[in-house]
């Protein structure tokens, strides 16, 4: 990995993908190189004096830093910019966003100790953090990053205690000195949540619940994003009700996701979790292309015992069709889930297709 870098660094040339994101994909290679131990202070010095966005400064300087260079390091930290180099939250190969710059700017912050606008930077983040919107697995991620050798610098906090309680009930204690403590809640709780601080500084109260939403009820979909239309069909291609089955029917899930969204979504996953009585017949195993399609256009394909999920591009005002083969072949009564699709690094583009229930009967 790091020869490869290493490669890749020495044969960049400003410009070679015409775009200020070909510069940060430079200096985070001698970033992780820098990191590493294997610093190429050749390259390094080429990008020194040009003319860096302030997110490419900062990480160029947090280079230098881990490399020993702790002047350099200074000199470019104290003239970067404390500003995102991404305008909106990009879905494409880049996967920028203003909270994963910002982010990655407190992160060279920590390591250059050029800290004066840190703590105004750190509470920006950790209010994006805190809040109820939904970021993606980069921008958690880097801020976690960044919060770690932020508060790692920080001296030692004082233990801090609080109780909670459910409907009325006992008291129950947590204590930490980390910053934060957490208690599991009782299944199907009941009744008011009441959580009260034993010290004088105030706490931040997070309730979060995962499961899987009951057949019929799921998220509704926002318009002017994904859509998705679910069909089930024999294998000759006749509409069938999915709620009650022959054993040893031959189906076909037939799925259209269309792009509303007014740009090209990159990173979109199709996960259909099937029911316990069906068998998902793998093409790629049968070597039986009739019907269903592999990883024909497909980013890529995951067959898994319970459920496909398929990994896509798709166009705006476009259309994309998924089939998966299946057989009927337990009798019994079984959930039927339903069929989610979504762009990975922002669910504000998402779909779902109704779940309910299915029975698979024996053959007369």
């Amino acid at each position: 990995l790091f020869a490869h870098l290493g490669a890749a660094a020495r044969g960049w040339a400003p410009g070679v993908y015409a775009g200020a994101w070909d510069t940060v994909t430079q200096v985070d290679r001698l970033d992780v190189l820098s990191l590493a131990g294997k610093a190429e202070l050749a390259e390094m010095n080429r990008l020194r004096n040009a003319p860096l966005t302030g997110l490419s400064r900062w990480i160029l300087a947090a280079a230098y830093a881990s490399a020993g260079q702790a002047d350099v390091a200074g000199q470019l930290a104290r003239t970067a910019a404390v500003v995102p180099l991404s305008s909106k939250r990009m879905l494409g190969e880049w996967l920028g966003s203003p909270i994963r710059d910002q982010g990655r700017i407190l992160e060279a912050m920590v390591r250059t100790g050029q800290t004066a606008q840190a703590p105004v930077l750190f509470q920006n983040l950790r209010k994006e953090l805190g809040s109820s919107s939904w970021l993606s697995t980069q921008e958690t991620g880097v801020s976690l990053w960044a919060f770690s050798g932020w508060l790692g610098k920080l001296p030692k906090g004082v233990e801090s205690a609080v109780e909670w309680r459910l409907a009325g009930g006992a008291w129950n204690r947590l204590s930490t000195s980390k910053g934060r403590a957490g208690a599991s809640l009782p299944d199907a709780p009941v009744g008011v949540l009441e959580v009260r601080s034993l010290n004088a500084k105030p706490v931040e109260v997070l309730v979060t619940r995962r499961g899987i939403d009951v057949p019929g009820m799921e998220p509704a979909t926002r318009p002017g994003g994904l859509e998705i239309h679910r069909t089930w069909r024999t294998a000759e291609g006749a509409v069938v009700d999915p709620t009650r089955l022959v054993q040893g029917t031959e189906l076909v899930c037939e799925v259209v996701v269309g792009n509303r969204s007014g740009q090209r979504l990159s990173n979109v996953a199709l996960s259909q979790l099937f029911p316990g009585g069906m068998e998902i017949r793998n093409d790629r195993l049968e070597a039986a292309a009739s019907g269903a399609q592999t990883t024909d256009g497909f980013d890529r394909i995951e067959f898994r015992d319970d459920r496909v999920i398929h990994y896509m591009s798709i166009a705006s005002g476009t259309t994309r069709t998924i089939r998966v083969k299946l057989r009927a072949a337990w009798v019994g009564r079984f959930v039927l889930p339903t069929a989610a699709v979504e762009a990975l690094y922002d669910s504000q583009y998402s779909a779902w297709a109704r779940g309910g229930n299915c029975e698979i009967v024996p053959k007369p």
